[in-house]
């Protein structure tokens, strides 16, 4: 039981984590407008599907 709870623990701060990395991405992307273009988003997640692991387009 405590293996399970443990594990459950986790992954529940794990998403807390990603869901306030999520957040301060999408602050900074109301404050700057930055984004990374369609194009070029698609060019690198068909890389990482090949499993060509390249840096995050720019």
């Amino acid at each position: 039981m405590n293996v399970a709870k443990n594990s459950l623990k986790g992954e529940c701060a794990q998403h807390k984590r990603e869901k306030r990395e999520d957040m301060e991405r999408w602050e900074r992307y109301q404050l700057t407008g930055e984004a990374i273009p369609h194009e070029k988003a698609a060019v690198w997640i068909e890389n990482l599907a090949r499993g060509n692991v390249r840096p995050c387009p720019k």
